[in-house]
Formats: C-alpha cells, sequence, structure tokens
C-alpha cells in the first residue's frame, strides 16, 4: 500500500497564510508549486501530480481547519482512495520546531483538523506527518494555545520549521512507494550536521552543542523535545551515553538538567 493523497492542514485566507497552523498548506504548496486548482466539488484546491513514477493527489481543503474532513471525504470517495494510501501534513504541539514525525493511526492530540478527518474517514488509521511548532508553554510564551496557533513563527523559529518541511520533502518519495519503515527511519534519524544546525539556530555554542550530544544521544523514536529561552534542549526519552546508562529516563532528564544548570547556561 502507498500514498495516493497528501493532504496538507490549514485556514484560507491571506490573514492565516503565514501562520503556524498553516504548516500543512506550505508543505503541499512546495510540492504542487503553481498547479494548485480550486474545485468546488471537495471545497478544496487541488492538484493532480506524479512523484516517483506515480499519479498522486494533493489536497488543501478550504472550509476552514475544523471542517476539514468535508474535503478530505469528498475526494477520497470520488477516487476510492482508502484511508491507509492519505497523508495528511499538519502543525504539532507536542513536537518542537526543526523536528517532524511520521506516524499511522492514533488520536488526533486535540487537533480539531485531525478530529474531523478522523470523523469523515470513519478511522484513525491514516498516515500523518506532524510539523513541529513547538507549545507556547515549552516556548516561555505568554499565549493561549488557540492564539498561538494563529500567530506567525518568531523570526529564530521560522527556518527550524522550514528545516523540517525539507526533510519531510525528502521522504514524500519514499512513502509513494510504500517505504514506510524506511521514511520513518530517515525523518526521525538526527544526524550530527542537523543537530549542530539545529543548536545554532537556538543560540547554543557549537562546544556546548557537542558536548550535550556526547552525554545524550537522542533516540530515533524521539519522544517529544522542549526548548526553552535559555536554549535548553531536552527530551523525555533518551539513550543514555554509557556513563549513564543506569539511570531511568526521568533521572536522565533531570541529569540534563543539572549539567546545564551548572555548565551550559547560556548568558543573556
Amino acid at each position: 500500500m502507498s500514498i495516493k493523497l497528501i493532504v496538507g492542514l490549514g485556514n484560507p485566507g491571506p490573514e492565516y497564510e503565514q501562520t503556524r497552523h498553516n504548516a500543512g498548506f506550505w508543505l503541499v504548496d512546495q510540492l504542487a508549486g503553481s498547479s494548485l486548482q480550486r474545485d468546488k466539488n471537495f471545497n478544496a484546491l487541488v492538484a493532480k501530480t506524479r512523484i516517483a513514477g506515480e499519479e498522486v493527489w494533493l489536497l488543501q481543503p478550504q472550509t476552514f481547519m475544523n471542517r476539514s474532513g468535508q474535503s478530505v471525504g469528498a475526494i477520497c470517495r470520488f477516487y476510492k482512495i482508502l484511508p491507509e494510501q492519505v497523508l495528511v501534513v499538519h502543525d504539532e504541539l507536542d513536537i518542537a520546531p526543526g523536528l517532524a514525525k511520521l506516524k499511522k493511526g492514533g488520536s488526533s492530540g486535540g487537533h480539531n483538523g485531525l478530529k474531523d478527518i478522523t470523523a469523515a474517514l470513519g478511522t484513525q488509521d491514516y498516515w500523518r506527518m506532524r510539523i513541529g511548532i513547538g507549545h507556547p508553554r515549552t516556548l516561555n510564551l505568554q499565549q493561549g494555545v488557540a492564539d498561538f496557533v494563529l500567530h506567525r513563527p518568531r523570526k529564530e523559529e521560522q527556518p527550524l520549521i522550514d528545516e523540517s518541511i525539507a526533510r519531510g520533502l525528502e521522504i514524500i518519495p519514499m512513502l509513494i512507494k510504500g517505504e514506510f519503515a524506511d521514511a520513518m527511519t530517515k525523518l526521525h534519524t538526527i544526524t550530527k550536521s542537523f543537530f549542530n544546525d539545529f543548536s545554532l539556530n537556538l543560540g547554543i555554542k557549537k562546544p556546548v552543542a557537542q558536548n550535550v550530544r556526547r552525554v545524550f544521544c537522542i533516540e530515533q523514536s524521539l519522544h517529544s523535545v522542549q526548548i526553552s529561552n535559555t536554549a535548553l534542549i531536552r527530551t523525555c526519552k533518551y539513550r543514555s551515553h554509557r556513563k549513564y546508562g543506569s539511570l531511568e529516563p526521568n533521572h536522565r532528564a533531570n541529569q540534563l538538567d543539572s549539567l546545564h544548570r551548572t555548565h551550559y547556561s547560556r548568558r543573556n
């Protein structure tokens, strides 16, 4: 089974174009170029393209986020596309800017676009590419979630989100060919060069980033990353360096906190 439909989620209209909630639109825009056309039958912008030698539909619902399922359900019924052939690209609060995750199924996690798509398809068993935008709490912003997603990313966040979209685009041909496991491994693997670039964008000096990376190796199954305004990179799920191999995950996170406070504090 391979992907036949790629759905980018967002809100229509110029006032929403650059907001965090439109990260799914941003990826589909790059896939489609100028080929998206309004289709009133699906209440969406639609394009048919060829990727990895296969025909693929691209969709941007124009129903506003909370009614995205109307467009997705309509095109799937018309072209007989199965839920497991659908990839939905959306913004994700629980993933830091600069990272992206791929998964099949699972709950909506409070994302109203996913809730409506699940209702329209009658199942949760479709693919999702989750583009990290961070959470206002972990980014130390005094904003509610609804306000946060409907604002533009800060200037230090936008390059990170762009990077995660670029990495997501790299695995699209693999998904079209049905190479889901390989695509997931490629997207979730954090390379040394990516880690250094990630750290640089956050203002962490290279020697510090190398020391943190040497102590803790980020797993392919990275659960979540939080970024504070002191540029601390944390995760709930680490594979420790040998020195800390006996520690439980929460203790390892606390150890990283201690290391950061003692040695790696960034001066404002």
